[in-house]
């Protein structure tokens, strides 16, 4: 999905690499659902323009309707950062997804430099699906904020800022939120989306 505040091309590059047949959406189409078997929603910038364009070019109504016929997808970066209920970027609050529990807060400077870039470990934190293994590993990150889980139940994986443990993923029903970049995260991360989807669809 194409919310038009992200690089498109390096997630769709990284899909092909790993051979899969993909398509740029860049707004809702009815009954578009039944003609893929995933999707992935990405993004980078501000929360609150991220939910502005996701909301005009209707993909939010998409994205629940994916969800509603049961087809796996991922949420990248902002991506996921807007499948939670709310955030507070900028000083005020803005409604997200609601599809996870939680809203989105700044990583506190104190624990360690803002923004977060770079390789950083993610230890996993499920063990019941066999891609859950493949969210140990080094993936690359770039963010100032990170979801507040108030679901532990949800929450996939974690990383360290300072030395603080934060929200790294998000899953349940079928969807992935991941706070790094699993398509810049080379072996890691392209071994993610592809036991990810592969667990799904055969």
């Amino acid at each position: 999905m194409h919310t038009g505040i992200g690089n498109i091309g390096s997630i769709k590059n990284a899909l092909e690499f790993i051979n899969y047949d993909c398509d740029v959406i860049n707004s809702y189409e009815k009954v578009i659902f039944k003609n893929y078997s995933g999707f992935i929603l990405p993004g980078v910038g501000a929360f609150k323009s991220g939910m502005e364009s996701i909301k005009n070019k209707g993909l939010d109504r998409l994205v629940f309707e994916m969800i509603d016929n049961c087809v796996p997808g991922i949420g990248v970066c902002l991506g996921m950062q807007v499948m939670a209920e709310w955030s507070i970027e900028g000083g005020e609050k803005t409604k997200g997804l609601g599809i996870f529990k939680g809203g989105i807060v700044n990583l506190r400077k104190s624990d360690d430099t803002v923004p977060h870039i770079g390789w950083t470990y993610t230890k996993g934190q499920l063990d019941y699906q066999p891609w859950h293994n493949n969210l140990n590993g080094e993936f690359y990150y770039i963010h100032s904020y990170a979801l507040s889980s108030q679901n532990n139940e949800e929450v996939a994986a974690s990383f360290k800022h300072g030395n603080k443990d934060y929200v790294a993923a998000v899953y349940k029903s079928r969807i992935l939120g991941v706070q790094f970049h699993p398509e810049k995260s080379q072996h890691f991360g392209l071994k993610l989306i592809d036991s990810f989807f592969s667990y799904f669809t055969n």
